[in-house]
């Protein structure tokens, strides 16, 4: 029989192996792309506006989305399978009404109830879309333009207890100590203020500058 040393030797020799291996390797992270964004330096033509949408449908779309939609669940497309047999006389005596009507019948229910949601979704994305915002575009007064043009690089003006617009980096607040609160309870529901810090160096500068009605004084 066999010692348990002359067992274990494969396996250790295995181990070591793989230790060894593994020692030489080095794991390296793919590179990170560098995102170099200047205001008002042309960055709309390289990257996407803030148009938000939350819709499924359009008014071209609506139907042959919606019955492909409907058509993905296994059950409708059995009982479509079952409609279409008793269409031949041969091998069912039973009239396809029975199956087809029912069947069209919730295909009518289902897609009234998705037009009529995606409608709202509509409407609340166009009336996010249409919000009126300020941005500064290399002037000293702002300029109103709404939710859905704001482009990267626009320097965004955010007045107390307004919705932000958009994913914003933090230059400067009315706050002497550059600080600003913000509620995410949109986000997480979470409705306790979290503070948000600007740039000191930023801060340095407006120092002595303030905005008043959109404009820098």
């Amino acid at each position: 029989m066999p010692s348990t040393s002359t067992i274990l030797s494969p396996v250790r020799w295995l181990v070591s192996r793989l230790l060894t291996v593994l020692s030489c390797t080095t794991f390296t992270s793919p590179a990170e792309t560098v995102r170099i964004v200047k205001a008002h330096h042309g960055s709309c033509k390289t990257y996407c506006n803030n148009q938000v949408t939350n819709s499924k449908y359009t008014a071209i779309s609506f139907l042959p989305q919606n019955l492909y939609d409907q058509f993905k669940r296994p059950l409708n497309r059995y009982f479509l399978f079952i409609g279409l047999l008793q269409l031949i006389p041969v091998i069912t005596p039973v009239s396809p009404v029975t199956t087809l009507g029912p069947l069209f019948g919730a295909f009518m229910i289902t897609a009234i109830k998705e037009g009529y949601d995606d409608l709202k979704r509509h409407r609340q994305d166009r009336e996010f879309n249409h919000k009126p915002q300020k941005v500064f575009r290399g002037k000293l007064s702002a300029e109103v333009i709404q939710s859905q043009f704001i482009q990267v690089g626009d320097v965004v003006l955010v007045e107390a207890s307004h919705e932000l617009p958009c994913d914003l980096f933090l230059l400067a607040s009315s706050d002497r100590e550059g600080v600003a609160y913000i509620q995410t309870a949109n986000i997480d529901g979470e409705i306790d203020l979290k503070a948000r810090n600007c740039l000191p160096e930023v801060m340095a500068l407006m120092k002595d500058m303030e905005v008043k009605d959109g404009h820098f004084t």
